[in-house]
């Protein structure tokens, strides 16, 4: 995996617990929260090499913090709830003469933050608190993932998929269509494929379908034609209809998006449709993302081609 893909990974993952989080805190179904104290304790002692423990394990509701380092003198609140109001409530709460000298931090699970880092609180003086940098949220985290090293992202990523679980219908799944582009990258497009003949003129397909802008794709990518066809044809020795799968798949990204009335923005958006579509496989081998647009480009005129998109003037 690529730095980016291990970073969209990480998102989706966080963006599914912050989500559940959320959702079952207005059920008040509190078990999720509870847990997460935990999950954050690891995952932030990832992030910033913190040695956060909860204090709930040892002694349950411990007013304003539920983490700490000791060695680092740092005391943390976990909070669904991010307002002024809480994080005040949190700093009046502290055990001052235990805590005397440690930085606190509030880390907010469910919203953005930024606004808040604006306003001044009030805090009792033997606790260091700086709105500035004290106030944490996923944002905030997934910002600082992003400039670590490889290794680090690695690691982070691995723990994320140990503790989290999205329900099956939220994890990505192997697509047809991945399989095409995985073949078309390891094909010299340079060579000299020439076109077949197609049962109608490609130009009076362009201009029935009023598509100026899209012109100088299909004219740069209708050559490719006869390779797509040869792929298709070895994919289908894999099974029945496999190929039929993939351009059945372009048709109906075409009819969700045939409302739109700019011919060339329909076929843009189908582009990034079908890019978006193969990101999300799970059996997407992740390449460059100027190559990637130029095979779905390819497929994607292949598809208009074969008449699987866009009207075709002959019909009767």
């Amino acid at each position: 995996m690529t730095r980016q893909e291990y970073i969209n990974d990480i998102e989706a993952l966080l963006s599914w617990l912050v989500s559940s989080v959320n959702l079952r805190g207005k059920l008040n179904l509190l078990d999720l929260h509870i847990h997460s104290e935990n999950f954050f304790a690891q995952l932030l002692n990832l992030i910033y090499n913190w040695k956060l423990s909860n204090m709930n394990k040892v002694k349950q509701n411990i007013s304003g913090i539920d983490l700490v380092d000791d060695a680092q003198k740092i005391i943390l609140q976990v909070s669904a709830e991010i307002s002024k109001q809480k994080i005040e409530v949190s700093l009046s709460k502290i055990d001052v003469v235990k805590y005397t000298g440690y930085n606190f931090k509030f880390f907010g699970i469910t919203n953005d933050a930024k606004n808040l880092r604006k306003n001044k609180y009030l805090c009792q003086e033997v606790i260091i608190f700086n709105s500035q940098t004290d106030i944490l949220d996923m944002t905030t985290i997934l910002k600082n993932v992003t400039s670590m090293k490889i290794e680090k992202i690695e690691e982070i990523h691995e723990f994320l998929h140990k503790e989290i679980k999205m329900p099956i219908s939220q994890e990505k799944i192997e697509t047809n269509i991945a399989v095409i582009i995985e073949t078309i990258s390891h094909i010299e497009l340079e060579k000299n494929y020439k076109p077949e003949i197609i049962p109608f003129e490609i130009e009076k397909k362009i201009i029935h379908n009023n598509l100026i802008k899209s012109r100088s794709i299909i004219d740069d990518y209708k050559q490719y034609y006869t390779i797509i066809d040869k792929i298709y044809t070895e994919f289908d020795k894999l099974g029945n209809n496999k190929s039929l799968s993939v351009l059945n798949n372009l048709k109906s990204i075409y009819i969700d998006r045939s409302e739109i009335k700019n011919q060339d923005d329909c076929f843009q958006q189908i582009i990034d449709d079908v890019v978006n579509f193969v990101k999300q496989s799970s059996n997407y081998k992740p390449i460059h993302e100027e190559e990637l647009l130029m095979y779905v480009g390819i497929i994607v005129v292949d598809a208009f081609i074969r008449c699987k998109i866009f009207k075709n003037p002959e019909a009767i």
